[in-house]
């Protein structure tokens, strides 16, 4: 094609690298954009002539098979949202070409995107269309309001809501009017130096995704977010009249839009699959390095006295309290002890998922704009994969683990015409959002943003635990955390409580979390057992005497699972004098483990079947199974068979 048939358009940025036009706002076209670059380095997009495009165009609308609709979305011609004014410049010159986010980036400093003589001129022209708004109807999740006495238990108080509020799967909470924490990430620090890495959100593709995932986006500052996320906004809810302006940066600023109609439009984006918008989410950021909106102990920024430092709901704090099972884990885990911190803009979404190993979690707003949440009670889990199965069908065949990878969002209202039970819940600064085990969640924001957010695992997420772990072998998923340390750990714990109450005449509120767990019909002795049943059926089937103890520290410092199906291998493990003790399965895949005779099979065993029936009645209450379990285990003293009375 000649030279002359082309037009040199590029983009501008700001000094720090970051594209001035919200994405979204560029015009697109379905056709492959080349790039060159002149003498002077400077990278020019270049695209065909009007004849082409619309040949394009043509070719693609002759997809009428509608069986195949879903898949052909794809396919589809790319829309223009953003026209260049051309009134004062060439009549010859044509609509912008869309560059992606990686391309914007590869651009050198101060090369600006337009026509060469209307280059700061941006028009949107994606806009809002309240006309066909698609805000679902749905009932709003509970909300609780503590008062300062029964905010201070974190785990006691959640559990005490817990029977109301897991029927709806999320809850929110808001804090007695004493709960004010100063939020960190307001100093100038992180406010103005420290960047952070965004995900490109394509909204159209979030009920169709394309790669499987969301590509990485440029870094910001959090106060060039901020400007960059109002910016967005504002150009996107800007009335019709007003869109004339030629300077985005002196845009008028209009009364904020409810959030009745920002959900009605961010609905109409993804269900209806033929406007084209953009928006980036910085997710999952550690707080390790980028930093937290709660005080943390190690820093000495902090005052030690702060009652916020030590405050069991601060997120930083919370997963280890006594009466959660994760503060028997030793590792820092990202993610679920380690909260992660999530800054987003108007549309910026967080599809449907449950938390790793049905995990509760919880998810604090330090500031900025309201999020909108929907849940699904932990119940409905099953029948809620059963719904988006059946609707993205195409999409479940070339990736059967889509529901993992957090990146499809899906219709409410679809969800209960299925008869899914779906229900709304509004988070605003200084407020709690609370979702229970196997609940799928979803929602989105409405604006700038900062959250923080991390697992919980109170005594009550045992069953949904062990549930899950058998759910992700036989999917053959890699687990986050060993479910049966956990579990063994919080039995120990038990018994180690038990002792001291009938053997010291020790007690505190420690012992309060195990109370209603134990005994013969608690959580946690119901869950033990059901373990121990699975454990023996399938020892049971070995035939073989080649055991031995397991070392106690097997898996302390590396993890060990089944090289097989990655099922966690801390109660027992199958490996072979051929494998040099290097590598292991678990027992249902032994004879997987090398093509040597089963009678060179070796199976670890942390604990006989005997013993661990032991373990049993200790939870249980039995005084000389605790005892028996405390002495021989966890090598208690200090008692006198007086103390034990007749039970002795």
């Amino acid at each position: 094609m000649e030279k002359s048939k082309f037009m040199e358009v590029a983009v501008k940025l700001d000094p720090d690298g970051i594209p001035l036009v919200p994405p979204g706002f560029v015009s697109l076209r379905s056709f492959t954009i080349k790039r060159k670059q002149d003498d002077a380095g400077i990278t020019h997009v270049a695209h065909p002539s009007n004849s082409t495009a619309n040949c394009q165009l043509e070719k693609t609308c002759k997809i009428a098979d509608k069986e195949n609709f879903t898949k052909t979305l794809q396919l589809r011609p790319w829309i223009n949202y953003r026209k260049i004014d051309v009134s004062k410049g060439d009549q010859g010159s044509k609509p912008l070409v869309h560059d992606d986010i990686y391309s914007l980036n590869t651009l050198k400093k101060d090369v600006i995107r337009g026509c060469l003589d209307h280059a700061n001129y941006q028009r949107v022209e994606a806009r809002w269309n309240p006309e066909k708004a698609r805000r679902p109807i749905l009932d709003e999740a509970p909300v609780f309001y503590p008062n300062d006495e029964e905010f201070k238990d974190t785990i006691r108080y959640i559990s005490s809501i817990r029977p109301q509020a897991e029927n709806f799967g999320i809850c929110r909470i808001v804090p007695p009017p004493s709960w004010n924490p100063p939020c960190h990430l307001k100093n100038s620090h992180f406010w103005e130096k420290s960047n952070f890495s965004t995900r490109i959100q394509r909204l159209d593709k979030l009920q169709n995704p394309g790669r499987f995932g969301f590509e990485p986006g440029p870094k910001f500052t959090i106060k060039k977010f901020l400007e960059y996320a109002d910016k967005f906004k504002r150009q996107y809810f800007l009335p019709e009249e007003t869109g004339s302006s030629s300077d985005p940066d002196n845009l008028p600023k209009q009364g904020e839009p409810s959030l009745v109609d920002i959900e009605g439009e961010y609905w109409r984006i993804v269900e209806n699959l033929t406007e084209e918008i953009e928006v980036y989410y910085g997710a999952d950021l550690e707080t390790k390095i980028f930093g937290s909106g709660f005080p943390i102990v190690p820093s000495v920024s902090y005052d030690r006295e702060d009652k916020y430092l030590t405050s069991g709901w601060n997120l930083n704090n919370i997963s280890r309290l006594p009466g959660s099972l994760l503060s028997f884990e030793s590792t820092d885990i990202s993610g679920i002890i380690v909260p992660w911190l999530y800054i987003g803009m108007c549309f910026s979404s967080f599809c449907w998922h449950v938390e790793d190993h049905h995990f509760y979690s919880v998810n604090y707003m330090h500031l900025g704009a309201p999020k909108i949440w929907y849940g699904v009670p932990g119940k409905y889990a099953l029948k809620h994969e059963e719904v988006m199965r059946k609707h993205l069908s195409s999409l479940f065949e070339e990736q059967p683990d889509l529901l993992h990878n957090l990146v499809t969002q899906f219709s409410p209202t679809t969800l209960k015409s299925e008869g899914v039970p779906v229900y709304r819940c509004v988070q605003h600064p200084g407020e709690f959002i609370i979702t229970f085990p196997r609940a799928y969640h979803s929602g989105f924001s409405c604006g700038f943003n900062c959250s923080e957010a991390v697992n919980l695992a109170p005594i009550d997420w045992l069953p949904y635990g062990q549930n899950a772990i058998e759910h992700y072998s036989a999917q053959r998923r890699k687990p986050s955390i060993s479910h049966d340390m956990l579990l063994l750990e919080a039995a120990r714990e038990a018994v180690r409580t038990q002792w001291n109450v009938s053997f010291r005449n020790q007690s505190s509120l420690d012992f309060l979390p195990w109370k209603d767990a134990s005994g013969q019909n608690g959580i946690l002795i119901n869950t033990l057992k059901a373990r121990l049943q699975l454990e023996r059926t399938r020892r049971e089937f070995l035939c073989s005497s080649k055991w031995r103890k397991m070392d106690a520290d097997f898996d302390t410092n590396t993890e060990r699972e089944c090289f097989i199906c990655n099922y966690d291998l801390h109660f027992s493990a199958a490996t072979c004098s051929c494998c040099s003790f290097d590598n292991f399965s678990c027992l249902e895949h032994a004879m997987q483990l090398c093509s040597c005779d089963w009678g060179t099979k070796i199976f670890l065993f942390r604990y006989e079947i005997s013993e661990l029936n032991i373990l049993i009645d200790a939870v249980g209450g039995k005084l000389s199974a605790v005892h028996k379990w405390g002495y021989s285990d966890l090598r208690l003293r200090s008692w006198t068979c007086a103390n034990m009375g007749k039970h002795c």
